[in-house]
């Protein structure tokens, strides 16, 4: 066996050139590296996951378009508890409710606040066909009614309701008073205008009291308007308006016409409405509706009459009630009225003393006031 040593061989160094040259290639590589890391964003490393390669399958499928009709999106409900309270509507006059079939009945569609306007005549809607046309009603002779006057609350007193139609059958002036006692003093309504085929066709009503001018309601037939002497506002004109005087008789003549020759054309339930002008500038429509009632026993009656018991409810807070008897064989004349404010007590009935014709059986064949059967 040989015992020679072993000469190990070292490997040259790399010579100066081949050294220069891996520099070059390692600085370009790292170059690369630098440009790639600056345009590339920051992975963010905090959201990084390992997720397993999802490996596809190939698969095959025909599809079918066809068009389909949606149905419409549900409204979604309403929060049991909405974060803002809804604002309640404001408080308007109640409408008038439907009428009976009558020619003298208003079938409404509109409320009076509608017809109510702030300024000149070319604001205001137009009401045509609102409002049906009136019978033929027949005007009452010239009167002087007398009436006691009692509230509730206090000593009695009296009032006078007195119509004076002109010769010619075309103007009018009605004047209706009311004396109280207590410091209340009197208080009247004159209404003067024309008369037609519709009844009254007031032009002006003054209100006074202790004797003096307070309001005025003036109906401008010429431009279908109505003015106040103290409110700015203006009304529309409808067909048969009246005012708080003119409506005493005005309402007895519809009922009348309604009734007919046999008194059949009116029962209980049978409703009148008319439009009245106040002097607060509102225009009103006081339904009247026939409701069944006792004869009214009268002061100087012998026997009690056959009447109707007409009820106008209120329309507003401390409104009147207004109840009306009809004589029915005395030219459907006011017998007895009573207002009460609603709400509350207070009320004034007013009872006839004086003044009515003959009964409708007698009145045909009696000369009327002011002519004369002999030769």
């Amino acid at each position: 066996m040989s015992n020679a040593p072993v000469t190990t061989q070292n490997a040259l160094p790399p010579s100066p050139a081949a050294a220069r040259h891996r520099g070059v290639l390692l600085g370009i590589v790292a170059a690369v590296l630098l440009a790639h890391g600056l345009l590339l964003p920051a992975p963010n490393w905090r959201d990084w996951r390992w997720t397993p390669p999802v490996v596809p399958t190939k698969r095959s499928a025909s599809v079918t378009l066809a068009a389909v009709r949606l149905p419409p999106p549900i409204a979604a409900a309403p929060s049991a508890q909405p974060a803002t309270k809804p604002k309640p509507p404001p408080q308007t006059a109640a409408r008038p409710p439907a009428v009976a079939s009558t020619a003298a009945s208003a079938a409404l569609e509109t409320s009076p606040d509608n017809i109510a306007q702030e300024g000149a005549e070319p604001g205001l809607p137009d009401i045509g066909g609102l409002m049906p046309e009136l019978p033929t009603l027949t005007l009452p002779q010239p009167l002087q009614l007398r009436y006691s006057a009692q509230r509730n609350d206090g000593q009695p007193g009296q009032a006078e309701l007195l119509w004076q139609p002109d010769a010619q059958g075309e103007h009018y002036t009605l004047h209706w008073q009311v004396s109280l006692p207590g410091g209340r003093g009197e208080q009247d309504w004159q209404s003067s205008g024309e008369l037609g085929d519709q009844g009254l066709l007031p032009v002006r009503m003054v209100e006074r009291k202790r004797g003096k001018d307070q309001h005025a309601v003036n109906f401008q037939r010429e431009k279908q308007l109505i003015s106040f002497s103290g409110p700015s506002g203006m009304q529309r004109l409808m067909p048969g308006t009246q005012d708080r005087a003119s409506w005493l008789l005005q309402l007895p003549m519809i009922v009348q016409a309604l009734a007919g020759s046999d008194g059949l054309g009116v029962g209980v339930g049978t409703l009148v409405t008319l439009p009245v002008a106040t002097v607060r500038g509102d225009l009103d429509f006081w339904q009247f509706e026939v409701q069944a009632g006792p004869p009214l026993q009268l002061p100087n009656q012998a026997h009690p009459l056959p009447a109707w018991r007409l009820v106008r409810e209120p329309q507003r807070p401390y409104d009147q009630r207004i109840e009306v008897w009809l004589a029915r064989e005395r030219d459907m004349l006011p017998a007895q009225l009573r207002f009460t404010t609603v709400p509350g007590e207070n009320s004034l009935t007013l009872t006839l003393l004086d003044g009515l014709p003959p009964p409708a059986e007698t009145s045909a064949s009696a000369p009327p006031p002011g002519h004369s059967t002999s030769p």
